[in-house]
């Protein structure tokens, strides 16, 4: 392979200061920010004495959204304090896939549930983690395919129809009865147990596609 030219990330129209460092040079002050802080208690102290809130609108639906997908009720209970300011929160998040999406999603959601946990250790603050669904993504044949090993260890592979799918639909409003027909084609071939039954649930239960992956993942 011949390279004829390169793009740099760094120092493009519309990059903001904090991406240019991260794509810069190893040597750059955020580089060796980003390890010391977590190690850091007098930095995560810092950063928490900053003053933070989320609209009340948005908390209130949150909070009803959260406690319709059967989160726990004490955590539902922390989110109402995303408003005053009394509870912080550690947000990720991705695309929705089919139930659930890559086992990213699972890893991202984990990571920031281990963060939440570090801050409140460290500042005795309450702190919920929130994992954000981009139900508005519109790259269909990025979170269409669903690839699961089956009992015998073979890999199994299907995909949402394409009729599914049209030009201008947000890929969260994506019918619920496409993710329905997937796991129908794939759950006989999983193991029996508890994943399974917890997975057929949420393609019963979800109603829409995006509904489906956030069941998926609190299941």
């Amino acid at each position: 392979m011949n390279i004829h030219a390169r793009i740099p990330a760094a120092g493009r129209p519309g990059n903001t200061r904090l991406y240019d460092d991260f794509v810069g040079p190893a040597g750059a002050p955020i580089h060796r920010w980003l390890p010391s802080f977590v190690r850091d208690d007098a930095a995560w102290k810092a950063c928490l004495a900053a003053p933070a809130s989320v609209a009340v609108a948005v908390v209130d639906q949150m909070r009803a959204y959260n406690e319709s997908l059967g989160v726990c009720s004490s955590v539902c209970e922390r989110l109402t304090g995303l408003g005053t300011g009394a509870v912080r929160t550690v947000v990720t998040g991705q695309q929705p896939g089919v139930m659930g999406g890559p086992l990213m999603s699972v890893y991202k959601a984990a990571a920031a549930v281990a963060v939440a946990a570090r801050i409140e250790a460290v500042s005795g603050q309450a702190c919920v983690p929130v994992f954000w669904l981009g139900a508005d993504d519109d790259d269909f044949n990025e979170i269409r395919e669903l690839s699961v090993l089956a009992r015998d260890g073979s890999r199994v592979d299907v995909a949402v129809e394409a009729a599914a799918f049209r030009p201008g639909l947000r890929v969260g409003d994506i019918p619920a009865t496409a993710v329905r027909s997937l796991w129908s084609a794939v759950a006989p071939v999983l193991p029996e147990g508890a994943f399974r039954d917890h997975m057929s649930a949420v393609a019963d239960a979800a109603g829409d596609f995006a509904d489906a992956a956030a069941r998926a993942l609190v299941a």
